[in-house]
């Protein structure tokens, strides 16, 4: 199992279905001004203050689950119940790279994961020394020849297409390092948004360069695999209380 896989906003809410009610909620929330056009600007702040939010929750909902003292924080024995649930049997290196995020995100030093701390270590792309770990992990999970860097193929699982590989590639050596990794887990709301735009153009059936509310209702297939459909339907999981949201 490769549990950076399904750091962050994965979660079981994958099996929701999104309504059209739904999605025009969304896009309504996310048009600030009324003026029935989804912008750039209002997507990114929508984005930027649901992501947060639904991180607040999902880290709750774990230390109401688990935090068995009452303590309001996590310990790592605590935590480790959250993965023993998943039926799959953690590598030794998987327990090693859990027990180096929990350390790490554990700033106050007391062996226990308060609510900030805990969506740290469940966001560890957002920081940069967990970011550094989880770099170092990904290349010990994917870096199958040893040379501590990864090519296409190694890093097909992070990375969708050879030109965002080639962008990535800074060196021009045809592999990913360390560094040119680190920037890949970085997360960039603009870039993902203009990723989000780009593809959302299709549905400006009028050519005005403005997406309406309307339009983008009409070609629902366009959100499928968007970070804005994963934080949906993690909020929707969320506010129905389904299923439980993996690390």
């Amino acid at each position: 199992m490769l549990l950076l896989v399904a750091v962050g906003l994965h979660s079981a809410a994958a099996a929701v279905k999104l309504t059209e009610a739904q999605l025009r909620q969304v896009l309504d929330e996310i048009d600030s001004d009324d003026d029935n056009v989804v912008e750039r600007d209002e997507l990114i702040k929508w984005i930027a203050r649901n992501r947060k939010d639904l991180e607040e929750q999902q880290a709750q909902s774990l230390l109401k689950k688990y935090d068995s003292d009452g303590d309001s924080q996590l310990s790592y024995n605590e935590l480790m119940k959250h993965f023993a649930e998943d039926g799959d049997e953690e590598s030794e290196r998987e327990l090693q790279y859990i027990k180096q995020l929990f350390d790490a995100a554990d700033r106050d030093d007391d062996d226990e994961l308060n609510l900030e701390e805990l969506i740290s270590f469940r966001s560890p792309e957002r920081d940069s020394q967990l970011r550094d770990i989880k770099a170092d992990y990904l290349l010990d999970e994917l870096d199958t020849d040893g040379d501590d860097k990864l090519s296409a193929a190694e890093a097909a699982s992070l990375v969708s297409s050879p030109l965002l590989f080639d962008k990535e590639d800074e060196d021009d050596d045809g592999l990913l390092n360390k560094d040119e990794l680190d920037d890949i887990i970085e997360p960039s709301i603009k870039g993902e948004v203009d990723a989000m735009m780009r593809r959302f153009s299709s549905a400006d059936d009028d050519g005005d360069l403005q997406l309406t509310v309307e339009e983008l209702l009409e070609e629902p297939h366009l959100f499928v695999g968007t970070p804005l459909e994963a934080l949906v339907r993690g909020l929707v999981d969320a506010q129905q209380g389904a299923g439980r949201h993996e690390l």
